[in-house]
């Protein structure tokens, strides 16, 4: 019986262990959720035991999705970046793996698990390559330019192209991208999708003669320098562009009438005493014209004017040994000659003779500010500034700006004058200011002499004959004063090359 109960009992404990190994497991469950930044989609795959049990395709925002197991799931996460993007990271739980498209976790029991991709956009480099053209060959001799690199397109890159001796800079060039400037040696350059090569280019100068000629009446001379003094008659060679500074010295009883070339090259004034003169790419000679000042004519040269000299100028009137006389409270007219390449501002259209204005040059693109001229005298706090102080002489005058081109290396842009030299008319604005001066003067003038005249009568003066014959200069340092500003006015008007001996004889009517 015993052994009996025995065997029962193994036989049911056997049938119980056969029970426990055929029953299935117990179901889990995990809630995946799946996101995508932007540049790129994700996709999630979730396997057991070798079986793909739930996956997600290719998300661009986000999913999510719960999924059932057993015992452990295994996840792969596969990041796919968009054209022109990278993958930056995959986060998987909380975790961040990067360096890699794709991350697989085995053995995950999470209830819930959190899974996402970020992507960041693509930078692609290109090569700037620099060189140097030589009179349209690559070469050094010319000069240098900084060295390229490689950058990012939309990426600016400063360029600096310095010119050997004997050579100029004439400009940059490149088949793509964009300058903010192709005529400065510094520039900024935009870089394009793609590698570009840059070229600064250079020309070799040649130096050209220029020769002073000997005027009648008077002298001409190189200056060294903004103060007008007359350095050297002695003609030079110099670069195409260099700026040469000129001046006149009239005879006794004669004023300049106007300079002159026999060639090209550009003067800065053609009808003031001292001009700036840019050299051209030839041998050229630069003269001038005197003729008799109409004080000369009328007062037996007593009133000769001197010429300004070191940027002021003396105010005129009275006879040869008086003092001149100067209404302190006259205002005297301030013009700004139009130009090109670049404009003149002034900060009063009047002021009194010693009083002080401030005027400023401001050059268009391409351009260059190079100095300052007054053509009826006067002083410059700082004649290379492009903005100064101007001490007003006691004349009307003009305030004129050099300015120089960058593209034709430093030739200089000057008020349009007739190019071939000789004097014209069209556009000078000391005709109109002669004019209006002599209309004034004649009324004033014929106001006196009526005066003077019925004084004369009324006294019974000698008779009450007009012993002057009807011509009466006016006699006062004040009335000699005005009739000089005249004279002042049209030794700068231009000139009729047909009638060298024009002069001022008008004004000796009165």
């Amino acid at each position: 019986m015993k052994s009996i109960r025995r065997g029962t009992a193994a036989v049911l404990a056997l049938i119980i262990a056969l029970s426990c190994l055929c029953a299935p497991a117990l179901a889990a469950e995990s809630a995946i959720s799946v996101s995508a930044g932007s540049g790129g989609t994700v996709s999630v795959s979730v396997s057991e035991g070798g079986s793909t049990i739930w996956s997600s395709g290719d998300v661009s925002g986000s999913a999510a999705n719960n999924i059932t197991y057993t015992t452990s799931y295994d996840i792969t996460v596969t990041a796919k970046p968009s054209s022109g993007y990278t993958v930056s990271s995959i986060t998987i739980g909380g975790t961040v793996y990067t360096g890699s498209t794709t991350q697989t976790l085995t053995g995950q029991t999470a209830a819930s698990l959190s899974v996402s991709a970020s992507f960041a956009q693509s930078v692609t480099t290109s090569s700037l390559a620099t060189q140097a053209v030589t009179d349209g060959t690559v070469s050094s001799t010319g000069g240098s330019v900084t060295s390229g690199g490689s950058y990012s397109s939309g990426t600016t890159v400063t360029l600096t192209a310095t010119a050997a001796e004997g050579y100029r800079f004439t400009g940059w060039s490149c088949d793509s991208g964009s300058f903010s400037s192709t005529t400065d040696a510094t520039t900024t350059f935009t870089m394009p999708a793609g590698n570009c090569t840059v070229s600064a280019n250079f020309k070799k100068l040649v130096k050209h003669k220029l020769t002073l000629g000997d005027p009648s009446n008077g002298s001409i001379s190189i200056s060294s320098g903004y103060d007008n003094t007359m350095t050297s008659t002695v003609s030079g060679e110099y670069y195409a562009g260099d700026v040469i500074r000129l001046v006149s010295a009239a005879d006794k009883g004669y004023t300049l009438n106007y300079w002159y070339t026999d060639g090209s090259g550009t003067l800065n004034s053609r009808y003031y005493y001292a001009t700036d003169f840019v050299m051209p790419d030839e041998d050229v000679t630069v003269s001038a014209v005197f003729v008799k000042s109409s004080s000369s004519s009328t007062d037996d040269d007593k009133d000769e004017e001197e010429k300004p000299s070191g940027g002021s100028t003396t105010p005129s009137g009275g006879e040869e040994g008086e003092t001149p006389t100067v209404d302190p409270n006259a205002e005297y007219i301030i013009s700004a000659e139009l130009t090109t390449g670049g404009k003149v501002t002034v900060s009063a259209p009047t002021a009194k003779a010693g009083g002080q204005v401030t005027v400023t040059a401001t050059a268009e693109e391409g351009y260059t500010f190079s100095g300052w001229v007054s053509t009826a005298g006067g002083s410059f706090a700082d004649p290379k500034a492009a903005t100064t102080t101007f001490t007003m002489p006691a004349a009307d005058t003009t305030i004129v700006a050099t300015f120089i081109s960058n593209s034709s290396g430093g030739a200089t842009v000057h008020p349009t004058d007739d190019d071939d030299g000789s004097s014209g008319g069209g556009g000078f604005p000391w005709l109109w200011v002669g004019i209006g001066a002599a209309a004034v003067a004649l009324i004033v003038g014929g106001v006196a002499v009526a005066m003077d005249r019925k004084n004369r009568r009324d006294d019974d003066y000698d008779g009450g004959q007009d012993q002057g014959g009807g011509e009466y200069a006016l006699a006062t340092a004040k009335g000699k004063g005005r009739r000089k500003r005249l004279s002042r006015g049209n030794n700068f008007q231009p000139q009729q090359d047909s009638d060298p001996t024009y002069n001022d004889a008008f004004f000796d009517d009165f």
